[in-house]
């Protein structure tokens, strides 16, 4: 078969021209390069904030003994249950007490006969004082009165020895010094225990209330101290301390601060804070992993959200802003934060568009077209014109939100939160392309 010399001649055109034609196509609109971000903002203001800090530490006891016998002997029982509250005074372990009972009973007969020559000695005392100068010499009347006295330091000697053995007495029954909760008993019926020996009997802890040592570092004291001076925060009438266990749960009641450390730590920079909170339920154990919420007072700040902020290596925390239909990221310090914002005191004016959604690839000096949102619980964000007519028209909204853009485009799908509009219509403009290129 033979071709005209036209139809090789334009088929060898169409195969050389069709790549460019197809680019030029599908090329895209004149200005999109330059399309401004769609991004979701909120506007800031200060307000008065509570400053509060999470401070970690461990539990420990308020008071805690180490039970250890004061006198020998041989246990003959013990009179306390592990699972027993003690109070001051609870008899808690018995040593035998026969040689202790005969050494009283020493004591006093040495004690009765120790009075019995005293008296005599009294006795003979006032006889020689009467006699003195008539028959009986100063050098007799004064022998007799030595003798009294002596008698006199006897008795008193005697009156120690009782006692002492009254004490040792006593001490065969072995008390709890304060309230508490004891441990298990760390000897058995038949032991013999001594005096002064290093291993303990038992254990009695009291758990309520509970303290915490925590740590803090010198330079958040500095900063607080600075804003306090300066009048920024405003301390309220006590300083209140919340306890947060392993498992984020909130130990009810407020606590109060018992002692701060007058010592900073040459290694980690930190010093030591103590805290009290009471522990009825006896929820928190000496040992115990724990984080101190101490509210410190009011001050006026900005809330940032967190959603909003990525925090940096230096302890500042990085936020886009928009001005002039430009974003712009500025670097702010924190001074605390609560469960979803960081407190910001200074650096953020009156009025600051902060940009909360679709920042993720977003860089300084990028166009943006800001979209007002609101944020929700858990940081969802929404838009907050058609927030505000679902509440006024009594629907529920779902956190998203679509908009009179979105429904130009007559796409069956819902848009998403502050970023559907460029979304949906950038989609359009590329279908045309694909159709004019399919042409």
């Amino acid at each position: 078969m033979s071709y005209s010399p036209w139809v090789v001649l334009t088929a060898f055109a169409l195969t050389f021209s069709t790549p460019a034609t197809l680019w030029a196509q599908s090329a895209p609109p004149a200005g999109m390069a330059n399309q401004k971000v769609s991004v979701g903002t909120v506007t800031l203001s200060p307000e008065a904030v509570p400053l509060t800090l999470d401070l970690s530490g461990t539990a420990v006891a308020a008071e805690s003994a180490q039970i250890r016998p004061l006198v020998q002997g041989v246990v003959q029982e013990i009179l306390y249950r592990p699972d027993e509250r003690l109070s001051v005074g609870s008899p808690m372990f018995q040593i035998d007490p026969t040689s202790y009972d005969a050494a009283l009973a020493v004591a006093k007969a040495s004690l009765s006969s120790a009075e019995a020559a005293r008296d005599e000695a009294q006795a003979n005392a006032d006889r020689y004082d009467a006699l003195a100068g008539r028959g009986v010499t100063q050098a007799d009347a004064d022998s007799a009165r030595s003798t009294l006295l002596q008698a006199q330091a006897a008795v008193e000697q005697a009156e120690a020895e009782v006692k002492a053995a009254q004490f040792d007495l006593d001490n065969t029954t072995i008390k709890s010094p304060l309230e508490g909760e004891a441990s298990v008993a760390e000897i058995s019926v038949g032991d013999l225990v001594t005096s002064g020996q290093s291993d303990i009997l038992a254990t009695v802890t009291k758990l309520d209330p509970i303290y915490a040592d925590l740590a803090d570092t010198s330079a958040r004291m500095l900063r607080l101290r600075a804003m306090f001076a300066q009048g920024v925060l405003k301390p309220g009438a006590s300083l209140e301390v919340r306890l947060i266990l392993e498992n984020g749960e909130e130990l009810s009641g407020d606590g109060k601060v018992v002692s701060v450390g007058d010592q900073v730590s040459t290694s980690t920079g930190t010093f030591n804070v103590r805290v009290e909170i009471a522990n009825p339920d006896r929820a928190v154990l000496p040992g115990m992993f724990v984080t101190a919420r101490l509210t410190f007072g009011t001050m006026q700040a900005v809330l940032v959200p967190q959603v909003a902020a990525s925090a940096q290596a230096d302890g500042t925390i990085e936020i886009f802003t928009v001005e002039d239909g430009k974003a712009k990221a500025v670097y702010v310090q924190p001074t605390g934060s609560t469960d979803s914002a960081w407190i910001v005191p200074e650096g953020i004016a009156q009025g600051t568009i902060l940009i909360v959604d679709n920042k993720d690839n977003l860089r300084d000096g990028a166009d943006v077209q800001p979209v007002a949102v609101t944020l929700g619980t858990g940081g969802v964000v929404s838009e907050a014109d058609a927030t505000a007519q679902a509440q006024a028209g009594g629907a529920e909204t779902s956190g998203t939100a679509g908009t009179d853009a979105a429904a130009e485009t007559e796409s069956p799908a819902p848009a998403e939160p502050a970023v559907a509009n460029d979304a949906t219509s950038g989609g359009a403009d590329a279908s045309a392309s694909d159709a004019q290129a399919g042409q």
